[in-house]
């Protein structure tokens, strides 16, 4: 199932943009997960911020823009993905926490 998505990237003066592209949602959505190490609970999506070492609650559209930049090549910019998507979970579920690999 094709759908247009708005892909976030940095372009070459290195200002914030964005591209919209036309991609498999489904595929793009598996590639974002995989990207990140999301998972998936619910209708919702949650990855493990490494660099921040806080867990985040995603959409797949959300997920979606990021693997969209995969499929096409011209990737985005995860940083600046980062900073327009995903919303921080104070308390994570057991079952959130048990499918990221975090301790109880």
């Amino acid at each position: 199932m094709n759908r247009a998505i708005c892909v976030p990237h940095i372009d070459e003066d290195r200002n914030e943009d964005s591209y919209t592209v036309t991609v498999d949602y489904r595929e793009a959505v598996r590639l974002g997960a995989g990207k990140i190490g999301a998972v998936q609970s619910g209708r919702k999506y949650y990855y493990l911020a490494d660099d921040v070492d806080e867990v985040f609650r995603l959409t797949g559209p959300e997920l979606a823009q990021l693997g969209a930049g995969e499929i096409d090549g011209r990737g985005s910019d995860y940083s600046l993905w980062c900073s327009l998507t995903g919303e921080r979970v104070k308390r994570p579920s057991r079952r959130v926490r048990a499918a990221l690999g975090m301790q109880p």
